[in-house]
């Protein structure tokens, strides 16, 4: 069950590098931190379901699931970037772990099986799925189209579909991620923000 003790708990725990994640699990390829590895699996270790809008290559679903039990779900049509190599949309500076670089979204799939997570995938535009097929779970974590429009959509619309209690997003710093958080009209018992964490981090607590 997701509080605002086990929260402050999670951060803890990996800012102190503390988390079930170890070997292939920590290492896969994508846009986020170690920090931010440790701070999902933690999260998820004491959720009632995780939901990913926006999972690329898989990093940050793979991340929360590992070693974990429960619900884990990811959402992405992967148009964005669809076809690319995974170098040019990660941080694969080290080059790619596994032999012969992928491209987008076959690494998905490949990384999953890889570590031996088992998340379903619903390979859909977020904006095309019907209000009542949304999974229900406690962990939401956007980091699908970062325009105010789209993320002040997800923020207002998302928490009621899944009924969502802690919301994640990813490039906090980005300005219009910023304003949109300024703007969404849904009470927080607790924030938290990690402006050095990738492009910034963001975590919301809801009043339910």
């Amino acid at each position: 069950m997701i509080t605002e003790e086990s929260v402050m708990r999670a951060i803890v725990d990996s800012a102190m590098a503390r988390s079930n994640l170890k070997g292939v699990a920590s290492i896969i390829p994508g846009l986020i931190s170690p920090f931010i590895r440790r701070l999902l699996n933690n999260l998820a270790h004491d959720a009632d379901g995780y939901l990913e809008v926006g999972t690329l290559a898989g990093a940050g679903v793979i991340s929360a699931a590992y070693g974990n039990t429960g619900n884990f779900y990811a959402v992405d049509d992967f148009s964005y970037h669809a076809g690319e190599p995974l170098s040019a949309v990660s941080d694969l500076a080290g080059g790619y772990p596994w032999g012969r670089e992928m491209q987008i979204p076959e690494a998905w799939q490949h990384h999953v099986d890889k570590v031996g997570v088992d998340p379903t995938l619903i390979c859909m535009d977020w904006k095309a799925i019907e209000p009542a097929y949304w999974p229900q779970v406690e962990v939401l974590y956007y980091d699908a189209g970062h325009s105010f429009e789209d993320t002040f959509l997800a923020l207002e619309e998302l928490p009621i579909y899944t009924g969502a209690k802690l919301i994640l997003i990813d490039d906090y710093n980005h300005g219009p991620v910023q304003d949109t958080v300024k703007a969404w009209t849904r009470p927080r018992v607790a924030e938290w923000t990690f402006p050095t964490e990738w492009n910034g981090f963001y975590l919301g607590l809801i009043d339910t």
